[in-house]
């Protein structure tokens, strides 16, 4: 969401965007975004990526998107 101009809107907001627009949401939030994800019965998905509070630096996240589209 960070290159769609989102990065400072709430988490329920994030959820709403993917799900409008068809997105899979990357995130290292874990404990919020799984819980608000398992509210909605249709969604195309959610990727947790669990690191340490300031390790997942941008350049990280954009590194491993080719990874993660690639499975």
């Amino acid at each position: 969401m960070t290159w769609l101009g989102l990065r400072s809107r709430q988490d329920w907001a994030l959820v709403r965007r993917a799900l409008d627009d068809g997105y899979v949401l990357v995130t290292h939030n874990s404990a919020d975004f799984t819980i608000l994800i398992e509210r909605e019965p249709d969604h195309t998905g959610l990727v947790c990526l669990n690191v340490a509070h300031g390790l997942m630096r941008l350049d990280v996240q954009r590194t491993s998107g080719p990874c993660l589209s690639a499975h």
